[in-house]
């Protein structure tokens, strides 16, 4: 079977699934992704959900009418599709909850928002899905900003304590409405799934390739009026708001890693401004919050 190797995350990527969009990887791989046996259970000391069991090291994953997933020791991900699943399903669950699990089993703080590169670093837009987190980077990709991360940003301390952000998958989805407004061509682009009309935009030469310091966090939510606001939280909502906008927090308590991920949050807050941007929810406001935001970061 053909090996593909990526890289994404500041990781390699060795993989029997084809990502079509993403970067090559070299090296010996830290992650490998391939087809193979999955246990029916982690034991009886397991955290048992309908859909997945978790313990320390280990999510074993039931996605109905895909497959059945186990993701190890932030080395593996293994895959046993159903008969004729398509290679677009796997695709979405291994990007998606397979390796946020992989990212926190690695001890690296992965939170649900995507992020573009600034001249100071980068700013991370976090929030819950539909937000319009992607729609946000993109407008400002098309001010200059190149892109960073979608939907998974990961954040680690350098050696020097330094909080770098690292490139993500180079992709975006996005909806119609918001490609429209952007000025993007629907057509020629990949759904995300069948069942809906959100696409995939290949970022390409858009994405930034190296990881850079964090300077800001916007955690962003629907305003009532077309103003926007923006409120600087202290160091306590700092971390009960990234706390909220971790991606996948459910899995850390039986992952055990609760106190890992709180001493990450304790990080980020302490070094990087955490700030509410309550901004109307109409693509018309779009470009007005991304200069508001630009003067912002600046500071």
């Amino acid at each position: 079977m053909t090996i593909y190797q990526y890289t994404a995350f500041g990781l390699t990527i060795a993989t029997e699934l084809c990502f079509p969009a993403w970067r090559p990887g070299v090296g010996s791989p830290d992650v490998v992704v391939r087809y193979g046996g999955v246990p029916d259970t982690l034991g009886p000391r397991a955290e048992q959900h309908q859909q997945y069991q978790v313990t320390p090291g280990a999510l074993l994953l039931q996605v109905a009418r895909v497959g059945r997933f186990w993701v190890h020791d932030g080395l593996e991900i293994v895959m046993a599709p159903e008969p004729d699943t398509r290679e677009d399903d796997l695709r979405l669950i291994v990007w998606g909850v397979a390796f946020g699990t992989l990212l926190h089993q690695r001890g690296l703080l992965a939170l649900h928002a995507s992020a573009i590169t600034v001249p100071e670093g980068s700013v991370a837009f976090a929030g819950p899905s539909g937000v319009g987190k992607s729609t946000l980077a993109m407008a400002c990709w098309q001010r200059g900003y190149p892109l960073l991360a979608d939907d998974i940003c990961v954040i680690t301390t350098s050696a020097d304590g330094t909080l770098l952000a690292y490139p993500g998958y180079p992709q975006v989805k996005l909806w119609p409405d918001a490609l429209h407004h952007l000025e993007i061509a629907l057509a020629p682009l990949r759904r995300v799934h069948p069942s809906q009309d959100k696409r995939f935009w290949p970022a390409g030469e858009a994405w930034t390739a190296m990881p850079q310091p964090l300077r800001r966090v916007y955690l962003l939510s629907p305003a009532t009026t077309d103003t926007c606001t923006i409120t600087p939280l202290t160091s306590v909502d700092k971390m009960v708001a990234l706390a909220k906008h971790t991606y996948r927090p459910q899995f850390l308590a039986g992952l055990g890693l609760r106190e890992r991920h709180f001493t990450c949050l304790a990080a980020v807050a302490r070094q990087v401004p955490v700030c509410r941007v309550e901004r109307s929810p109409h693509l018309a406001q779009l470009e007005a919050l991304v200069t508001r935001l630009a003067v912002d970061w600046r500071q």
